[in-house]
């Protein structure tokens, strides 16, 4: 199960840093801005620092 999670790391922390970055539009005006600003630079961030980990395949899985 944890190999599963990790092929889909890129896309689980690109996902969740969206989801902040959209609640961020629940923050107060005078700081919604920044917080939006910043919530989208650390996933930008994030993302690129999280590997691409490729699936391992069996050998029944494996295209001949």
């Amino acid at each position: 199960m944890f190999a599963k999670i990790q092929s889909v790391a890129k896309f689980l922390v690109a996902l969740i840093g969206t989801l902040i970055t959209a609640g961020t539009t629940f923050i107060p005006e005078e700081y919604g801005p920044w917080l939006g600003f910043a919530a989208a630079i650390l996933t930008a961030v994030a993302t690129y620092v999280v590997p691409n980990t490729p699936v391992e395949s069996t050998p029944e899985h494996r295209a001949e």
